[in-house]
């Protein structure tokens, strides 16, 4: 079993969190994976257990329609509705990644969304209870849809009558209702019970990483920290998500599986 991972996202919904959950000490050699397969039985070619694409399919639509709340003008509120539920919802199309994208010399690796994970949407991975903290006491995919709504007739992601930033308040949201909310109340929650997802199984049939492995990665894949955070001290992980130096290796790997070490 996993005992302790890094992610390797470089652009986030859960980086806000690294700055306080990281010590100050860097930790040489801590880069997330690759890690063996352990799967008895398991025959296929894959060498590295580590996956977990869908979560950056989501963190990735999640910074396309960020930045689309922008693009609001005040009279585009239907096109422009229609265009992030795409993004939101799903859509038979091969959609572009918006955002991040490539500036100056650093170079997003992947250009669209099938290159991550196509049909890994948002809707129905948010927090599903009442919200009573807006109006209308909704579920958190309803809330979720509203902001998006209320974005999409603003001029650009501003109401200037309420001082609502639309771009923002649907951003904070999803970091808790989606990210926050499956990592720590489903994948390190109830999927890491003995009898859920057992590591001496695999996670489903023909998979080539173990219940448990997958579990791990995939509540990380959530977390949205570089992959090398644990070589970082608390500075360097919060300006990681936020530098455009060349630096920076590309991110997203072809294989969908930004790649990590730590402790099993």
């Amino acid at each position: 079993m996993r005992t302790k991972k890094t992610t390797t996202k470089l652009f986030g919904l859960g980086g806000f969190a690294v700055a306080a959950l990281m010590g100050s000490t860097a930790i040489a050699g801590d880069v997330y994976g690759p890690f063996p397969v352990t799967v008895q039985g398991y025959e296929g070619d894959k060498t590295n257990s580590v996956s977990y694409p869908s979560q950056i399919a989501r963190q990735v639509r999640h910074d396309s329609l960020k930045a689309l709340l922008k693009q609001g003008d005040g009279t585009n509120a239907d096109a422009l509705l229609a265009q992030m539920m795409m993004y939101f919802e799903g859509s038979d199309q091969d959609l572009p990644i918006i955002a991040p994208a490539d500036k100056g010399d650093f170079d997003i690796k992947q250009s669209m969304m099938s290159e991550l994970s196509a049909n890994k949407v948002i809707a129905g991975k948010l927090y599903n209870g009442a919200m009573p903290a807006w109006p209308g006491n909704m579920s958190g995919g309803d809330v979720a849809l509203s902001m998006l709504a209320h974005g999409a007739a603003s001029n650009g992601g501003f109401d200037p009558k309420t001082g609502y930033d639309w771009q923002q308040l649907f951003s904070k949201f999803t970091m808790g209702a989606l990210a926050y909310n499956q990592a720590v109340d489903n994948y390190l929650d109830e999927k890491l019970e003995a009898d859920v997802k057992p590591n001496g199984q695999p996670y489903k049939d023909g998979a080539y990483y173990t219940g448990k492995e997958h579990c791990w990665d995939e509540a990380f894949g959530y977390f949205g920290a570089a992959r090398h955070s644990l070589t970082l001290d608390a500075a360097g992980n919060y300006a990681r998500p936020a530098s455009t130096r060349a630096v920076r290796p590309r991110i997203w790997p072809t294989s969908c599986v930004p790649l990590s070490t730590g402790a099993r």
